[in-house]
């Protein structure tokens, strides 16, 4: 209401008190809509699991977006160019997401982990802190150290919370884990869950239902739902 009110006046605004838009459509009459873009901050639980990763990758490749269009990409047209302009340091984010998502990095680690027939959370745990142990952005979480907000956290961005991660409670020692040094902050992971929810297996339950339904298309499609 509030957003067709704002939009209806203006309207009438523009039109010079006439009660007509500027292209002759009546402003009572014309349908006006504002979208708004809600987009997810960095998330840094007690409990950080599988969701947050991939809500925190989310935010690096939209913060790797931001960093090429405002400064890199501006700095090399002004080059191009020959305008004088004043350098700007700004983080680059691009180790991260190699580590995240490049050669050997989480996400390649726990594919390959899912597709072993024994594959557990502890051994894609394991796998990834040997395979990267090299890299700055890695850690080995610390015995005994909660896993709420660092202490870069606070103030950086991090949506922070007393209680758990989005795939459900848990306490402190919840699991095998990794740090992960994002651009806002250390984030603390606990891997319990993460073959699970990385396979995204529809729910046995929701495949009965569905094999059940009056529709011949969709029986078809979840036909192999007791197999």
């Amino acid at each position: 209401r509030l957003n067709a009110s704002l939009a209806e006046k203006a309207a009438i605004d523009a039109s010079s008190g006439s009660g007509v838009s500027s292209r002759g459509v009546n402003a009572k009459s014309a349908m006006y809509t504002m979208g708004l873009l809600d987009i997810f901050g960095f998330e840094c639980f007690a409990i950080n699991r599988f969701e947050q990763l991939c809500i925190n990758l989310a935010n690096e490749k939209l913060q790797q977006k931001f960093c090429m269009d405002v400064f890199r990409s501006v700095q090399e047209e002004y080059d191009e160019e020959g305008l004088e302009w004043s350098s700007i340091d700004f983080k680059d984010n691009a180790p991260t997401l190699e580590l995240l998502e490049g050669h050997m990095g989480v996400l390649s680690i726990l594919n390959e982990e899912c597709m072993r027939p024994k594959g557990s959370d502890a051994g894609f745990c394991s796998k990834l802190l040997t395979a990267r142990s090299d890299h700055p952005n890695l850690e080995r979480p610390k015995r005994g150290r909660s896993h709420t907000r660092s202490k870069s956290a606070s103030g950086s961005g991090i949506r922070a919370a007393a209680g758990g991660g989005g795939g459900g409670g848990g306490t402190e020692d919840d699991g095998d884990g990794f740090t992960v040094v994002h651009y806002a902050g250390s984030v603390t992971y606990s891997t319990g869950g993460f073959l699970d929810k990385n396979r995204d297996k529809l729910q046995e339950q929701l495949k009965v239902v569905m094999q059940a339904s009056t529709n011949p298309l969709v029986q078809t499609l979840f036909s192999d739902a007791q197999e």
